[in-house]
């Protein structure tokens, strides 16, 4: 039994369909909300993933659109993923003798 590889993909530039095999230029964004471009190749952002584009005018165009995501630095990332974690799980601002309860 052979795996078929081929899977549509909608240009998220001009919306047309087509197989990757085919034609078709991978381009890596980042955002979750607003799509940006990373500021350079090694750019790792959790919230950067592949888009698939039909051409590379999509790409182009597409790029002319978006602005270059700032640069954060990964320690301020995690720093703040530790702050989101103690706010909702009400560990921050605690008193030590409070955290058994918590």
């Amino acid at each position: 039994m052979t795996e078929s590889g081929d899977q549509i993909h909608s240009c998220s530039h001009c919306e047309e369909k087509f197989f990757l095999q085919e034609k078709g230029v991978k381009k890596i964004l980042c955002g979750a909300d607003q799509v940006c471009k990373p500021p350079d190749e090694k750019y790792n952002a959790p919230d950067c993933k592949v888009y698939y584009f039909c051409s590379n005018e999509c790409v182009e165009k597409k790029e002319q659109e978006i602005n270059t995501c700032e640069r954060i630095p990964g320690w301020k990332r995690f720093m703040d993923n530790i702050g989101k974690v103690s706010s909702e799980s009400e560990v921050a601002g605690a008193k030590v003798h409070q955290l058994k309860n918590k």
